[in-house]
């Protein structure tokens, strides 16, 4: 089990948000909120702010007591951010075009009919640095970086509709984008040259793709797994340990309902290499560092470091 104090704390911003990223170097948190993406730093003070359209109802708002008594506002469509891995920019999905930011031209003019967008921020001052149109209405989205700083994945939650996955560089022309065909898969993981997919609605099994034309190089059905059955289905966690190899665990369903296991993924080979035991581990949420180490996390927020043998 862990414990300890955390070397740093951020204050929320007074909106409804959905989950904050932070910098590599702890000084700065960044909020995707209901009206604007929040940049505050760990003493409290608000380094910047972008404010947008209103995720719920579209409108700018200026106050939260034109929405505070609207229940529709209290539980919105959330949006989303991350910092690529240097720390110096910020990638945010959001509702609309910026209001009150002066934002960089997007050379595909997407962002003119596009509801949502995908905006690249320096993170030291709010300001604009690429854009572009998403052609989304997402119930929500999750960003994944890439070990390139100018590289974001990000997965878009369209409920019934679907999830679609892009890939982001940043470059001298702007923000271009890549998506990948068919609009039913969910990103679940990023690595050097490859990425990882479910299929959205049934998780029955795990792609790996190649990063540089999105071409699958495997497919692993969990119901091909010892004591997978038909009703076993993989998590939306997937924990990278290295360059080439995961850890992921599958479920009824894939909904961490019950029969918890978790395995050992080869990309590089594209096979299951065998289960890993995690004796107490009871929930389907897993961490990777990248270092050949992984947090399970179990229903009552304890945690676990784990390490390969």
């Amino acid at each position: 089990m862990l414990s300890g104090s955390p070397p740093a704390t951020f204050p929320e911003p007074g909106e409804p948000t959905s989950n904050p990223a932070v910098a590599p170097d702890l000084s700065l948190a960044v909020w995707p909120g209901l009206t604007a993406v929040h940049a505050i730093a760990a003493n409290g003070t608000t380094v910047w702010t972008a404010r947008h359209p209103c995720r719920v109802c579209g409108e700018a708002h200026h106050f939260a007591d034109e929405y505070a008594d609207d229940l529709y506002h209290r539980s919105p469509d959330s949006g989303s951010a991350a910092f690529a891995a240097d720390g110096r920019t910020v990638w945010a999905h959001v509702r609309g075009d910026l209001l009150d930011v002066p934002a960089a031209p997007d050379p595909s003019g997407e962002d003119d009919e596009s509801i949502e967008q995908w905006v690249i921020f320096a993170a030291a001052d709010g300001s604009v640095l690429a854009r572009t149109g998403t052609d989304s209405w997402s119930a929500g989205s999750e960003p994944l970086p890439h070990l390139d700083p100018a590289v974001m994945g990000l997965g878009i939650g369209e409920g019934q509709d679907g999830s679609a996955v892009l890939f982001g560089r940043l470059g001298e022309e702007g923000l271009e984008t890549t998506m990948l065909a068919g609009g039913d898969r969910v990103l679940v993981a990023l690595g050097p040259d490859h990425f990882l997919t479910v299929r959205h609605g049934g998780t029955t099994d795990l792609r790996v793709h190649r990063l540089a034309d999105l071409g699958v190089t495997a497919e692993l059905g969990s119901a091909d797994l010892p004591e997978g059955g038909p009703e076993s289905g993989w998590g939306y966690d997937v924990a990278p340990l290295d360059g080439r190899t995961y850890v992921a665990s599958t479920s009824h369903h894939g909904h961490a309902e019950r029969d918890i296991r978790y395995w050992l993924i080869d990309v590089a080979d594209g096979v299951v290499r065998g289960q890993v035991r995690c004796p107490g581990a009871t929930g389907p949420r897993l961490i990777g560092f990248g270092d050949g180490t992984w947090l399970t996390a179990g229903p009552e927020g304890d945690l676990a470091l784990w390490r390969l043998p």
